[in-house]
């Protein structure tokens, strides 16, 4: 096998085996924190009504941003 291939192969190797050591010692993502939190307890469920408020603001900014209204 070639010197080069193998080069490769190994750095490749060696950094999957680095990136998978980091995850596993990472603290958790905002998602996984948030997914945990609501597991079990209805109470902390979001608002519907709050997260459609919400987007509606973003979106309206956004038209705002690409000057739709004049």
């Amino acid at each position: 096998m070639d010197k080069r291939k193998l080069a490769a192969i190994t750095a490749a190797v060696f950094t999957y085996i680095k990136t998978q050591e980091e995850a596993a010692f990472a603290p958790p993502s905002f998602e996984q924190q948030s997914v945990s939190n609501f597991i079990g307890n209805p109470q902390n469920y979001p608002s519907v009504w709050g997260l459609a408020g919400r987007n509606a603001q973003m979106n309206m900014r956004s038209m705002m941003q690409m000057r739709t209204f004049k």
